[in-house]
């Protein structure tokens, strides 16, 4: 390396991480994640929205920083944990525009985009806000289904 210059790291991970973190790395569909305790991400989810009303601050805190595979890991572990879908439980637990923010996080995109067309006509909104939040691979995934 020239001098001045930081040694060249490879892309994709921290500079701290070493090669045995790497290889813990998994690949799943829709970005690599890092391996990650989900059934605890399912029971604090499931936690914040049982009993009488909902703790809106814990789900925002674990929705709002996940990724989309994340995501998937997470519903996959509730599903297992509480034998029931992930966005059902926020459908029966929330309303209004908060709940419509939620569920885009945690649907599919073909999911959310079939819920948009059932039925008698066609939610706009809905369909509008899928297609104005997905990048084009996700449109193609989309297209494919």
């Amino acid at each position: 390396p020239q001098q001045g210059f930081p040694p060249q790291q490879g892309y994709g991970f921290p500079p701290n991480f070493t090669p045995a973190q790497q290889q813990a790395t998994t690949s799943v569909a829709g970005g690599s994640i890092v391996n990650h305790d989900f059934t605890a991400d399912a029971e604090l989810l499931h936690n914040a929205m049982k009993g009488l009303g909902t703790d809106e601050g814990k789900i925002i805190a674990v929705l709002g920083s996940r990724s989309r595979a994340e995501l998937h890991q997470i519903d996959l572990a509730y599903r297992a944990k509480y034998g029931r879908i992930l966005a059902d439980k926020i459908k029966s637990e929330t309303s209004g525009n908060f709940q419509r923010v939620l569920l885009n996080i945690v649907q599919t995109p073909d999911a959310y985009l079939y819920e948009s067309m059932a039925g008698m006509g066609t939610n706009e909104t809905i369909l509008n806000e899928i297609m104005a939040t997905r990048d084009g691979a996700e449109l193609d995934a989309i297209k494919m289904t």
